[in-house]
């Protein structure tokens, strides 16, 4: 561990401008973000009033002029009060109040917010109206804020309108979200000195003109944002509105990243001293938390003209005081037990006698400030400079490093503890002694070599060792020195030996001193070689004299032979032994005659199967004894009585009527043919079954005769099939084969044939007109679909029923002439006398007979040519 002491002082730099005999106010307005900074001057002074930008960069720990902005118009013959303005953000967007002065018949001033991408380089803007004029603004990353002054004629008197404007980057295009307007009793405001804070949540624009208790008394205005949206929080005026006359209450602001302090500073009051308010905010308002007074009881000056409040760090400037110099000063302001306290008063160096007005402006970046003094006169002009420090500043260091590391102090590297002086010299030339208080710290390194029992460890830090091997473990002391263990770890196995061991039932056997009397595992703890546990395991048996039975048997009419003894019946036999173990052992021989087994068989085979005994195949019926050997060895005589089960054979003729089947076995038949079905009979033999299946089918032709409307109607049937005769039943009672003297309606038929199949019928007799008689005719058309001839149409004409008949037909011309006439069925072809009748209307004389009258019909039918 290693610091380099050039992280610790203060570092600061002076920065002039690069042609400063042209400069003026260089410095009013510093601001300074990341690798850039900001510094407003004025050029040639004398002749115009040009604001210009110049940016700086920082590049190896050193600050240098990088480029110039320059505004696009100038104004001639115009003094303007105060700074044009400007704001620098995340070291890349830069923001500055542009100002120009149009020159015609009607002179008018206009501005517009500028806004440069100083690393893209390119620009956008925010203009204004000709009646409009940009007093301030702020940016924080998201949201852009600009307040304008707008002048107004009501009844004819100029009023003054304040419109805080609220714009948003959406899609790299700076967007108007919202907009806030309100009248002020400022008539004509000058350029305002303080620039908008914008937090998170809230935007702080301070009006040091504000005149709402006296000429420049000064107020503060505080937005808050809702979403998109913004509306007025609160206004905070000098909190003794008789304070001071011309306190500029609002001219320096600043907000805390949390939001919680607000800081508002009064370069006036009523002791004539400059003063400075922070408030918190507490709930829906922010409200005095505690006041700080300028600290050197001077009674007039900027003090609070310009404030930074970043990470919790204020910085206050003061850039006048009343000892017949402007030299100001900055003061380091802390928060230390609740308060905010002074912690450093910070000034160039002492050989520096030309920083006048220097804290007119104060930004800060992290531990780097820069302060402005406008009019330093280091080439003596009033061109201005600003001054770049880095914070916080110490003169007594108190360190530590490990032993071998070294702690580099100036241009020397110490290795050893004590106290050490260095003068340095910052960029600038400004001294600064500074005390070194060193302490090298030790390190430590240890070898061990470890012999373990297995289940023991070694702890060294965060780490456990358990298993044998060589480790090196580096540990960081209480200090931060590292320290090195190195570990050779030997783990000794735990050792479980078993031993068997048994006595004799009636005494006891003596183990590592203790007399066992009984059976069971005994343990005991011993040390091996190396002096760890070993567990010797001792399974103890106790030894009874062995008793055993033993069952076995021999057949009848035999004997058995047991260690020289002949047995020839049943019963139990003891003989007295020694086991393994020398002890005595009697054995039990149960012994059992088995008697010769006799068994009855009674069997049935189907014809021409057959069955197989003691390698004997027999197939016919009979008697047959057999001598067979049991499970048990002995003899078993078996009787088989056999018996043969003929086979059946059987013949059946059936009919099936249309739709019928017959199930035999598993076979469904439903087809007319000869089947030979084998089933199982009740000796599951088998059984042979021939079936003759024969069909009945029935045809049935039919003739429906209409209804005439006299009960006219039949129905003619003719039936052919192949189990003639056949019977009728009509659903009208009627046992006849025909149906007559029907009326229009549904009539039902059952037709039986001699097997017993019934089938059924369904007919319809409609209604139907006995003729139709056309009313023209065209002999000459060779039109088939029309009518060539004259004839009559009659219903039809049953086979056995007679229907309806033509008895005789005249046809007379209209004089009254017949002109053709037929007995029967006949028809006029349109002639007369062998020629063709003329066209015209003939009258006809019909005489037709049905089965319901007979009747004359006459009309007229025209003959067409």
């Amino acid at each position: 561990m290693s610091i380099s002491i050039s992280d610790l002082p203060a570092q600061m730099q002076k920065i002039l401008a690069n042609d400063p005999n042209k400069s003026w106010n260089y410095g009013n307005t510093v601001n300074i973000s990341g690798n850039y900074a900001a510094i407003i001057r004025n050029d040639d002074h004398w002749q115009t009033y040009q604001y210009t930008i110049e940016i700086l960069r920082k590049i190896n720990n050193k600050w240098n002029f990088s480029n110039r902005i320059n505004p696009t118009d100038q104004f001639h013959g115009l003094y303007v009060w105060g700074n044009l303005g400007s704001y620098l953000n995340k070291g890349k967007l830069f923001f500055y109040n542009e100002l120009i002065y149009h020159i015609d018949n009607d002179d008018y001033l206009t501005n517009k917010l500028m806004i440069n991408d100083i690393e893209k380089q390119t620009k956008d803007s925010v203009s204004s109206m000709p009646s409009e004029q940009i007093e301030s603004f702020g940016y924080n990353g998201e949201w852009l804020v600009i307040r304008k002054s707008k002048i107004e004629k009501e009844f004819g008197m100029p009023q003054t309108y304040i419109i805080d404007l609220f714009y948003k980057y959406l899609g790299n295009k700076l967007t108007l979200i919202d907009s806030i307007k309100f009248k002020h009793s400022v008539l004509l405001p000058h350029p305002n000195t303080s620039r908008i804070n914008i937090s998170e949540n809230f935007s702080i624009i301070g009006f040091d003109r504000d005149s709402e208790y006296g000429l420049d008394d000064g107020s503060v205005n505080i937005y808050k944002r809702s979403g998109e949206k913004w509306f007025f929080f609160q206004k905070i005026t000098h909190h003794n509105p008789h304070a001071q006359y011309n306190s500029r209450f609002g001219i320096g602001t600043a907000i805390s990243e949390d939001e919680r302090f607000l800081v508002i500073g009064a370069i006036l009051s009523k002791d004539i001293r400059g003063k400075v308010y922070i408030y918190e905010l507490h709930g829906d308002k922010y409200e005095l938390y505690q006041t700080i007074t300028e600290p050197t009881n001077k009674t007039a000056g900027l003090y609070g003209n310009s404030i930074s409040f970043k990470n919790n760090i204020l910085l206050i400037g003061h850039s006048e005081t009343q000892d017949n110099s402007f030299r100001g000063k900055v003061y380091f302001y802390t928060f230390i037990d609740g308060h905010w306290q002074l912690e450093y008063t910070i000034q160039p160096p002492v050989g520096d006698t030309k920083y006048e007005r220097f804290g007119i402006s104060v930004d800060q970046d992290g531990e780097t400030f820069i302060a402005g003094a406008d009019t330093d006169n280091t080439y003596h002009t009033i061109s201005g400079a600003a001054y770049i420090f880095q914070i916080p500043a110490r003169d007594t260091v108190i360190a530590s490093v490990c032993k071998s590391e070294g702690y580099a102090f100036g241009d020397t590297t110490y290795y050893e503890s004590g106290t050490y002086r260095d003068t340095l010299i910052a960029s600038y030339g400004v001294d600064s002694v500074v005390v070194l208080n060193l302490s090298v710290l030790p390190v430590y390194k240890q070898k061990f070599d470890t012999i373990l029992c297995e289940g023991q460890f070694v702890e060294i830090g965060d780490q456990v060792f358990d298993q044998s091997g060589h480790f090196i473990v580096s540990l960081t002391s209480s200090a931060g020195c590292d320290s090195t263990i190195d570990l050779t770890l030997r783990v000794i196995d735990r050792e479980y030996p078993m031993v068997d061991t048994f006595f004799r039932s009636g005494s006891s056997i003596y183990l590592q001193g203790q007399n066992i009397v009984s059976e069971g595992t005994y343990s005991f703890i011993l040390k091996n070689i190396n002096g760890c546990d070993s567990i010797v395991i001792y399974n103890v048996s106790r030894i009874e004299p062995d008793k055993m039975n033993i069952d076995t048997s021999f057949c009848e009419g035999h004997t058995l032979t047991i260690r020289d003894k002949v047995i020839s019946k049943s019963g139990t036999y003891g003989f007295d032994l020694k086991n393994r173990f020398g002890c005595d052992s009697i054995v039990s021989y149960i012994v059992k005659e088995l008697p010769v087994k006799k068994t009855n068989i009674d069997t049935l085979i189907c014809e021409g199967e057959s069955i197989s005994i003691a390698g004997n195949v027999l197939n016919q019926s009979g008697q047959y004894n057999f001598t067979l050997v049991s499970s048990s060895g002995c003899d078993s005589l078996v009787e088989l009585n056999l018996k043969i089960a003929m086979k059946n054979s059987k013949t059946i003729d059936t009919v099936l009527c249309t739709g019928q089947s017959i199930k035999i076995g598993d076979q469904h038949i439903e087809a007319a043919g000869e089947y030979h079905i084998i089933l199982k009979n009740i000796y599951h033999c088998d059984s042979i079954v021939n079936i003759a299946v024969a069909k009945s089918e029935l045809e049935v032709t039919n003739n429906v005769l209409s209804d005439l409307g006299c009960k006219s109607g039949g129905i003619d049937i003719s039936t052919e099939g192949n189990n003639p005769p056949y019977h009728y039943l009509w659903n009208t009672g009627s046992t006849q084969e025909d149906l007559v003297s029907a009326e229009k309606g549904n009539y039902v038929l059952m037709v039986s044939d001699n097997t017993g199949c019934s089938y059924e019928f369904s007919f319809e007799i409609g209604d139907s007109t006995a003729y139709l008689i056309p009313e023209a005719f065209i002999p000459d058309d060779q039109n088939e679909e029309l009518n060539r001839t004259f004839r009559i149409y009659l219903a039809d004409q049953g086979r056995k029923i007679p229907r309806v008949s033509i008895l005789s037909t005249n046809i007379f011309d209209r004089w009254g002439e017949k002109v053709f006439s037929s007995i029967g069925s006949n028809f006029w072809d349109g002639t007369f006398r062998n020629q063709p009748a003329p066209a015209g209307v003939y009258l006809y004389s019909i005489v037709i007979e049905s089965p319901c009258w007979v009747k004359t019909i006459k009309g007229q039918v025209l003959l067409l040519r």
